[in-house]
């Protein structure tokens, strides 16, 4: 009992007690767990000290520091990211440790390996000869410690190409150069060719700047395409890294939000692609040059130079006064938009619910509301964008009148300036307005990409669950699970679902889980999957802790059978191989066979390559269960569960499955929740949830 561990009296000194391998382990799982990080290797010999355990808790993130039981009463209770850690000695001599789960103002609730949580006293506590220990987390516990995702990532992402980038630089300098050298040659050609009458000077200057058009041309196609090209690796990783992220967060999350909203989230990727591959990076080559005209230009004229960064200040001024208000608009009308997605999402995936109930009409109104909605907001984001498009192609065109018109009183007044160079500097004050011009024209664009990246962000910045890419542990053999002191509700303040709930699922056998409907049974089955975590007690399969192993090594262990069987649009011999890349026609053969559907395949007219339609439309329901059950067969599970399998089934179909599920017994663990018992179904043990009256 835990309790023992508090029975011994103060007086000796704490010394460093050696605690068993095996709890040491226990430890570190927690700290992963929590962490979400894989499970690094132990090498210990029987036992170990805490210090064994710093390079362990490290490798996930914690940093370990001795402390005093003083130290763990005053810590603020609401820092939940540093844990805490008790070693006691019980009567025996045998130190154990134990987990803080909670503290109160004169009690702490602890966790044991094995045991129940324990609340004890912190007089009692206080007393016992004790080693403290916390782990400090040294990675993010919170959204505004990670790393945000935007710019910098795709500055990282473009700049790690460092030959393309090299390469689209070089172009990028040829065609500026091309660009400095034709306002130089027209600059020639009227001070010195037109004056002197050199028309052979003139023919040559004339080819010359011909070959230099065609060469920037040239150059101008090449940078385009490496653009395009580096902007399509870079679509590729970050589709791929937002996907995989997708897929691995927690199942609350997708719960949470309306489908539409995800997927519209999602859509940024391309926005913020397009964006960068564009507008924005040629800019962005594009200003180091502006700065060479710009010296240029102070050569030609000091007072026409001030009177150029005069207005280029004026249109930087109106670009960051619109800025604010613009991302508001986009934000605006990009939230709206994704209501209106997200809307339609729902509507469509539940169209014969919509069709059945005759719901068209007030779907239509929802949907003529949203929409009405969203394109006022357009309209609101436009408007103001035209206005401010306009007022800043007006400004250039002033600066160009106000450059002829001062550039031209002082050629006509001062020796400084000849004609030839006022051309010059005409075309230098085109280029240097030139990317102000082109920001000007993608600033709409750039706010609406900011919300776009803020919103893929809140996808990426969500935590995931916790993967590992290697084994932990030798993999579940048995299928033994054993549940103890089980507790889960689904939110803080509303009644658990379940409470102290214990249970064994022998290997091979039958159990039978049943409950009125909101006892928890579906719950259940998600809490010993992992989808729901943060439950009270203890899940252990073939006696390792469940919150110790990584979600891809617990899963894989179990096949799940859900009452609503989703098939993917394919053939039947597609969706089966889904689940298992080794997986061949013969072990698919032989999981249908198993699962009591080989027959009805065969009658088939094209047998496993038969397609079977949006969401298995082309089957019937107890072909569908069935085929749901071959394909969580195929992963060779050794525990399997079927949640609710046979509610929405006619007997005879219920009945069939009943028959697949006793064709498995010594086979494989089964767990089958239902709130009606199909008939023949044979089970070795019976679990009840809830109230049975």
């Amino acid at each position: 009992m835990l309790k023992k561990l508090f029975s011994r009296l103060a007086g000796a000194a704490p010394q460093p007690l050696p605690i068993a391998a095996a709890d040491a382990l226990w430890m570190v799982g927690g700290l992963a767990s929590f962490s979400r990080r894989p499970l690094p290797r132990l090498e210990l010999a029987g036992t170990a000290v805490l210090e064994d355990l710093c390079e362990a808790a490290a490798a996930v993130g914690f940093r370990m520091e001795r402390r005093t039981f003083r130290d763990l009463v005053a810590t603020d209770s609401a820092q939940q990211a540093t844990k805490w850690f008790l070693v006691l000695r019980d009567d025996e001599g045998v130190a154990r440790p134990a987990a803080v789960l909670e503290r109160k103002d004169q009690s702490v609730t602890l966790a044991a390996p094995g045991k129940p949580p324990l609340e004890a006293t912190t007089a009692s506590l206080a007393a016992a000869a004790c080693e403290v220990v916390a782990f400090v987390p040294e990675f993010p516990t919170d959204e505004a410690g990670l790393e945000r995702f935007g710019w910098k990532w795709f500055t990282k992402a473009f700049f790690a190409r460092k030959d393309v980038v090299r390469d689209i630089s070089i172009a990028s300098f040829v065609v500026a150069l091309v660009g400095l050298l034709f306002p130089l040659a027209t600059q020639a050609i009227v001070d010195k060719v037109i004056t002197n009458q050199a028309t052979s000077t003139l023919i040559a200057l004339g080819i010359g700047i011909g070959l230099m058009v065609v060469f920037s041309g040239v150059m101008g196609w090449l940078r385009q395409k490496l653009l395009l090209r580096l902007a399509n690796v870079i679509d590729g990783e970050l589709s791929q890294r937002v996907f995989l992220h997708l897929l691995r967060l927690p199942l609350p999350y997708f719960t949470q939000r309306p489908a539409g909203t995800v997927v519209n989230r999602l859509h940024g990727i391309e926005r913020i692609r397009e964006f960068m591959a564009s507008t924005f990076l040629l800019c962005a080559l594009e200003l180091p040059f502006m700065l060479v005209f710009l010296a240029l230009m102070v050569t030609y004229s000091l007072p026409l130079s001030g009177l150029v960064l005069g207005f280029l200040m004026l249109m930087t001024a109106i670009s960051a006064v619109a800025g604010p208000v613009l991302r508001v608009r986009a934000n605006e009308a990009m939230q709206l938009g994704a209501k209106v997605q997200g809307y339609v999402t729902e509507q469509v995936s539940a169209v014969e619910t919509v069709k059945c109930l005759q719901l068209e009409p007030h779907a239509a109104r929802q949907f003529q509301a949203m929409n009405e909605a969203q394109l006022r907001a357009m309209l609101r984001l436009r408007e103001f964008g035209n206005g401010y498009g306009t007022f800043m192609q007006t400004t250039e065109q002033l600066m160009n009148a106000a450059v002829l018109c001062v550039g031209a009183y002082l050629a006509m007044t001062t020796t400084d300036l000849t004609i030839g160079m006022l051309v010059a500097f005409k075309m230098f004050a085109q280029r240097v307005a030139e990317p102000v011009l082109k920001l000007s024209s993608m600033w709409q664009e750039l706010q609406q990409v900011r919300v776009s990246a803020s919103m893929l962000g809140e996808v990426l910045h969500q935590p995931v669950e916790r993967y590992s890419s290697q084994l932990t542990s030798a993999p579940v053999a048995s299928g033994a699970v054993t549940v103890e002191g089980l507790a889960f509700g689904h939110a803080e303040g509303r009644p658990p679902l379940f409470q102290d709930l214990s249970f064994e699922l022998k290997p091979g056998t039958v159990t039978l889980l049943t409950g009125p409907s909101g006892s928890g049974k579906s719950t259940l089955a998600k809490v010993l999957l992992g989808l729901y975590t943060g439950y009270a007690g203890v899940i252990r399969i073939d006696g390792r802790d469940t919150r110790s192993m990584s979600v891809n090594e617990l899963r894989a262990a179990f096949g799940v059978v859900p009452q609503d069987s989703l098939l993917f649009s394919g053939t039947i011999l597609e969706n089966l191989l889904a689940v298992a890349a080794d997986a061949t026609l013969e072990r698919a053969v032989l999981a249908c066979k198993m699962a009591g559907i080989h027959a009805a395949i065969e009658n088939m007219p094209e047998g496993y390559q038969s397609k079977v339609g949006e969401r298995g439309a082309g089957l019937s329901g107890g072909q569908r269960q069935r085929l749901a059950v071959a394909r969580a067969l195929l992963k060779r599970p050794k525990v399997l569960i079927f949640d609710e399998a046979v509610a929405s089934l006619d007997d005879q179909s219920a009945a069939q499955v009943a028959h697949a599920v006793n064709q498995l017994r010594g086979k494989v663990t089964v767990l089958f929740i239902t709130h009606k018992v199909p008939a023949g179904l044979q089970v070795d043990s019976h679990v009840r949830l809830g109230s049975t009256g």
